[in-house]
């Protein structure tokens, strides 16, 4: 089977990550990590002066995530961190308007597209759970990949909150049709079937999930886990260490 790079979204261990900055990126590199998803918080550095840290650390950028009103203001500074770090990948989500006004929330996310695509970067769309809710026999997540079409209807699909919804990640993934540039990981727990957990120790098929995300040709398996039971630098090293064993990520 292919591999991905192992990658983590910083917002996994993001308590840990503002008391030590740049000692959790070494300890993230040193556990096999070679990549990374910023996410809000870049340290307090400036993008030429964290570009040159991610230089020395030998850490590779696989995309930033911030909100869409922050990735559209007018500084462009969100921008000034994807060109600085090597990424050409943002990505947002819009999921507050999917029981409110959903058609609203993908006209926002479009105008984001656009902006993005203008500073020579793309947009991709993180779904959360709610955007496998039906309205008219199809998916909140399905009208926007069919309102935004496939230039700017790209996607980071998250596995662990598709599972969540009761859908089936691999299956989803393909009903995408190409269309998705990047995958979150993460588990579930076996009892509750809502709570995350670290990866291969829920019921998800990692594997599968990892070959539909190759097939659908994504560049990066992500790693992320929002809450954990342990402290995050241990449930960083637990998915990374699976992931290896598994033979998913080199």
């Amino acid at each position: 089977m292919k591999k991905f790079k192992a990658a983590i979204q910083l917002y996994t261990v993001r308590e840990t990550l503002a008391r030590d900055f740049v000692g959790t990126l070494r300890v993230l590199r040193d556990m096999g990590y070679k990549a990374v998803e910023w996410a809000f918080y870049y340290g307090g550095m400036e993008p030429d002066a964290l570009a040159g840290l991610m230089r020395e650390l030998g850490l590779e950028t696989c995309g930033i995530y911030e909100g869409l009103p922050v990735i559209t203001d007018s500084s462009g500074r969100t921008a000034a961190y994807a060109r600085a770090l090597g990424t050409k990948d943002l990505t947002s989500d819009c999921c507050s308007f999917v029981r409110t006004d959903w058609a609203a929330g993908v006209g926002k996310f479009i105008e984001a597209a656009k902006h993005v695509r203008s500073q020579g970067l793309r947009l991709l769309y993180h779904n959360h759970a709610e955007e496998f809710e039906q309205f008219g026999g199809k998916t909140a997540l399905q009208i926007l990949a069919d309102s935004a079409g496939p230039e700017l209807g790209l996607f980071e699909f998250d596995a662990g909150f598709a599972a969540q919804s009761g859908c089936d990640p691999a299956s989803a993934i393909r009903q995408l049709g190409g269309r998705v540039a990047k995958i979150h990981l993460r588990d579930l727990d076996r009892e509750s079937r809502k709570d995350f957990v670290e990866i291969g120790s829920g019921l998800l098929d990692i594997p599968g999930i990892c070959a539909a995300a190759h097939e659908a040709g994504a560049a990066w398996a992500v790693v992320e886990q929002c809450r954990s039971r342990t402290s995050e630098l241990d449930s960083a090293r637990k998915s990374v260490d699976y992931l290896k064993r598994a033979g998913l990520v080199s």
